[in-house]
This record gives C-alpha cells, sequence and structure tokens, in this order.
C-alpha cells in the first residue's frame, strides 16, 4: 500500500512544482519530469537495480554489479524492484527542479539516465546493503568494548531528500537564474496558482508521512512536525527577508519540509521531539531560502532549500533525539556523539557524490552553452520548445458562451493582459495581429 503513497507523493509534487512556476513554464515543467521519470525508471531496470541492490553476496563498499535487466532475480527482488524505482521517481522529481522553467527538453533523458541508473543507485547501496560503506559502518574500541557505529536512516532522509536537494541545489546554480529574474533586487516572480499549490501539497505530505509508515507514534511526530514548521516558515517568510514572502507556498513548503525533518526515524522520537524537529526544519528551509536570495540563486520552487535544508537537519536529527541512543537522552556519551559525527559525515558524503558528480556531467554542456535557450525568456518553454501551452488562449474559447454578448465585450481586445507578474506587451501585438496569446490575468 506504501507504494501507492509514493507513487501520491511524486504526483503532488509535480503538481506543486508546475503550481509555482509562470504559466508560460507550466507544460515544460510537466513535460520534464513525465519524460524523466519514464528515462529514470528504465535506467533503473537496466542497471541502477544491479548497482544498488543484485546479489549482496556479490557486492562491495561501493555497489553491486549482478542482476542487470533483472535477469536471475527472485520474487522478492521483483517486489524491492517496484518499491525502489517509485521512491526512485520520488527522488528525481526534486532533483528536477533546479533545471524546471530553463533547461531544453533534450537534455533531461541525459542527466536522468546517469542519476537514475548509477548516481542514486550507490548512494542506496551504502545506506541500506551490509556490505555499503555507511550501513557497514566502522567498529571503535570504547573502553575494551567494542562499539560499532552505521548510518542510520530508515526512511530516506538522505537518500531521498539530501541526494535530490543536492541535485537540485547544483543544478539551478549551474543552469544559472531564469533571465525574467536578473534584476539588482532578485525579487520573486510570482505566477503562483495557489489551489494547485495545496492540492500538490497536500497530495504531497499525505504520501511522504504514508510512506514513512512508522505506526501511530510516527504518524503523530509526522503531523507535529509538519505543523510546527509551517507556522515557523510562515511568520518568518512575512518578515520579506527570507526569498518569497507567498503565504500559501511558505505554509506548505514548510509543512513538507516539517514531514521531512523527521524522516530519518520518527517512530524512535517522543512527541515533544517530532514538534521541535519540525519547528528547526523550518528554520533550516527559512534560513536556506534566505542564503539562496542573498547569493542570488534561483530556485524557482524552493525545493533546494526543502529537502535538502530539513533533509540534512533530519539526519542528523536522530542520533541526538532517538529516546534510545539519542545523545539528550544517554547524557553525551562518547558512544553516542561518535554515532553523530558518524551520520553527519554521511550526510555529507551523499551530498557532495551528488553535487559533485552532477556538477560533472553538467560540464560539457555548461562548456557548449547548449543546456538553455536564449531568446525563450519573454515567449516562454511551452510555446517555444513544445507548442503545448498548459492553459487554453482565447482561439479556443467558444464565441456563444454567452448569448447575449459576443466575446470582445467579455474581454475587451484592449485590455492589458498579465502573464505571472509582469506585462507582456508583446501578447498585445500578437492580438491585434489575429496571432492567439497565453491568457493569464485579465484587467480592463
Amino acid at each position: 500500500m506504501s507504494n501507492y503513497f509514493v507513487l501520491a507523493a511524486t504526483g503532488g509534487l509535480i503538481i506543486l512544482h508546475a503550481a509555482q512556476i509562470q504559466p508560460k513554464n507550466t507544460s515544460s515543467v510537466l513535460i520534464a519530469n513525465l519524460l524523466s521519470i519514464a528515462v529514470a525508471t528504465i535506467a533503473y531496470w537496466a542497471c541502477g537495480f544491479a548497482f544498488a541492490i543484485g546479489d549482496p553476496s556479490n557486492s562491495n563498499i561501493f555497489l553491486s554489479h549482478t542482476r542487470f535487466f533483472l535477469i536471475d532475480a527472485t520474487d522478492a527482488d521483483y517486489a524491492t524492484f517496484v518499491t525502489q524505482a517509485l521512491i526512485l521517481g520520488l527522488v528525481i522529481v526534486i532533483a528536477n527542479t533546479g533545471f524546471i522553467a530553463r533547461m531544453r527538453c533534450w537534455i533531461y533523458p541525459i542527466i536522468i539516465t546517469i542519476v537514475g541508473g548509477f548516481l542514486y543507485p550507490c548512494a542506496h547501496h551504502w545506506v541500506y546493503t551490509i556490505n555499503g560503506w555507511l550501513g557497514q559502518g566502522i567498529t571503535d574500541n570504547d573502553d575494551g568494548k567494542a562499539v560499532a557505529f552505521k548510518f542510520v536512516d530508515v526512511y530516506g532522509a538522505a537518500t531521498i531528500h539530501v541526494f535530490g536537494g543536492s541535485c537540485a541545489l547544483i543544478g539551478t546554480i549551474v543552469i544559472g537564474s531564469r533571465r525574467d529574474r536578473k534584476d539588482k533586487r532578485f525579487t520573486p516572480l510570482g505566477g503562483n496558482v495557489n489551489p494547485l499549490i495545496v492540492i500538490g501539497g497536500l497530495l504531497t505530505i499525505v504520501g511522504l508521512v504514508a510512506k514513512n509508515n512508522a505506526g501511530n507514534l510516527g504518524i503523530i511526530n509526522n503531523i507535529l512536525g509538519a505543523y510546527g514548521s509551517a507556522i515557523v516558515s510562515f511568520l518568518f517568510k512575512r518578515i520579506k527577508n527570507c526569498g518569497d514572502t507567498a503565504g500559501t507556498k511558505s505554509l506548505i513548503n514548510g509543512a513538507i519540509a516539517g514531514v521531512v525533518g523527521v524522516s530519518c526515524a520518527p517512530d524512535h522520537y517522543h512527541p515533544y521531539a517530532g514538534f521541535v524537529i519540525g519547528v528547526v526544519a523550518g528554520l533550516a528551509y527559512v534560513a536556506w531560502s534566505a542564503l539562496f536570495r542573498c547569493c542570488h540563486i534561483d530556485d524557482p520552487t524552493d525545493s533546494a532549500a526543502v529537502h535538502l535544508g530539513a533533509g540534512f537537519w533530519a539526519a542528523i536529527a536522530g542520533p541526538i533525539f532517538r529516546k534510545d541512543t539519542g545523545i539528550i537522552y544517554v547524557s553525551g556519551t562518547r558512544e553516542s556523539f561518535s554515532t553523530f559525527g558518524w551520520q553527519l559525515l554521511g550526510a555529507l558524503a551523499i551530498f557532495v557524490w551528488a553535487g559533485l558528480t552532477l556538477f560533472i556531467i553538467m560540464l560539457p554542456f555548461l562548456c557548449a552553452r547548449c543546456a538553455t535557450y536564449k531568446d525563450a525568456a519573454l515567449e516562454g518553454l511551452d510555446a517555444y520548445e513544445h507548442d503545448d501551452a498548459a492553459f487554453p488562449d482565447r482561439s479556443q474559447y467558444s464565441q456563444d458562451y454567452d448569448p447575449g454578448s459576443s466575446f470582445d465585450d467579455i474581454i475587451p481586445i484592449k485590455a492589458s493582459f498579465k502573464i505571472g507578474s509582469y506585462d507582456n506587451e508583446a501578447i498585445h501585438a500578437q492580438v491585434e495581429n489575429g496571432k492567439p496569446g497565453f491568457y493569464g490575468n485579465v484587467e480592463a
């Protein structure tokens, strides 16, 4: 059953991200994500599963190397493949936010094939297989007693959120800011469709909570973390010095950050700890978002701030707040601090692995200057690249909408058409010449 909820979370993120982009680029976001999920799944079937899991008896600390194309796979392997392929789709949608509304569509399959077929499987192998170097851990001698330190990430705080958020951050740095936003103030572009933000956000939250599937205590901690983070994010965003101040967007993204924040081991926290972790996750999201604004890093949907910021905190919150071995419950013993250090090292390793390798992959496109379109900013990728508008224009409305009025009586031809957060004078010229344009809000 949790597999279907992972699929719901993936679909919710696609809707959420598309609703935060200017209307002229909405279809490009949908197409890029759907295409990427299809390509990533095929790559995972071909070699990703073999690198991530394969046959545990034929693997090393870095990757496995058996059962390519699911050859000689067992029924248990098939079940594992389904679960992991759906989780990979979630990771890909998070990672894609670094490229959306800017990158050429034909580059997505190239990058996603490498991410889904090699980069993510390696990170998964490190953490969740017996021979992976993080899952295997290290053994230390504490007063003559051998103590093993292992990386604990029950529900993907590092492998899903840190990995995906790292890809999103490096992607948005390499691709650069949207041209509409390249001004001194670096103001948000707007274009948010708030009802769809709520729908997509709620689907995402429900899917992520169900993915964690940690029993009643885990659900309680997810809920408390989400609400605490949402309130903190909303309050700080209203200060207007922490990135986009849109209230609906900050509440939804804040709630997602709270669920991400407790995802390391939600069923091992007391309820008060779940709330505290959620509040800190909200602060992490706001802090990363403010840092991106100061550095003029254009994170269109705040996904890097949500998933990388809150995910990194989630990975290190486990060894602090776990009610059996957490630092605050065992009086800060050497063993608990060593566990914290190993957990921090693992999160940093996944961040560096995802970010550095993605940068190397993007480098040829960056040098060739072929990653983006120079002249698509005004028209938008929906029209320029796909010829597939997300919202209908005037030519697709019936002239018989109102028997007593013509369409020109309802929406005058001389109206000022506003798309997203800026007036597009080119649309006027297109309409005057009989050419359809993309309509956003209409102001007489």
